[in-house]
């Protein structure tokens, strides 16, 4: 895997290609995250740092996403909550972490490693989620589990659709 420092994103960008995930491969999934912000995000003090939570569940055959479930919120820092349709890739990541950090002058590219099982099904969404003290989710978004809805509503959260194949 290539080492890329922040001068060097827009090279990043130019050379990464969407791929499908291959199933019992290691594939990789990252994530760009932009600050909007004046100044650089969770500097001071050090325990307000952002976080950063990727997610994966299963597309039923109506194309629809299961619902968030209703203890996400509560558990999401420590992933205490009900797993049963969301699970977490990975490791939550927090920002600033060397070398990374989240300045508001460039975006910065977060990967994680995941292993789709042969148990999981051909078409899946993949969940980010990014909170912060700093500039947190509003309480009243934290009330929506659509995640559909939600994703239109809540400019920190992001979805996408996946498609596994086998190879």
């Amino acid at each position: 895997m290539r080492q890329y420092c922040v001068a060097n994103n827009i090279k990043f960008e130019h050379e990464l290609a969407h791929r499908d995930p291959r199933r019992g491969h290691i594939n990789h999934i990252y994530v760009q995250i932009h600050n909007r912000g004046i100044k650089p995000a969770g500097m001071q003090p050090e325990n307000k740092k952002v976080v950063v939570k990727l997610l994966y569940a299963h597309i039923n055959e109506s194309q629809q996403y299961p619902d968030l479930p209703h203890d996400f919120w509560t558990g999401f820092l420590d992933n205490s909550f009900d797993k049963s349709n969301w699970k977490p890739i990975g490791e939550t990541k927090f920002l600033p972490s060397p070398p990374k950090t989240l300045t508001n002058t460039e975006p910065t590219v977060l990967s994680w490693d995941w292993n789709p099982s042969s148990e999981l099904p051909d078409e899946v969404g993949l969940l980010v989620v990014i909170d912060s003290q700093e500039d947190p989710i509003p309480d009243a978004n934290k009330k929506i589990f659509n995640v559909q809805y939600l994703v239109c509503n809540e400019k920190r959260i992001g979805l996408k659709k996946l498609r596994i194949v086998d190879i």
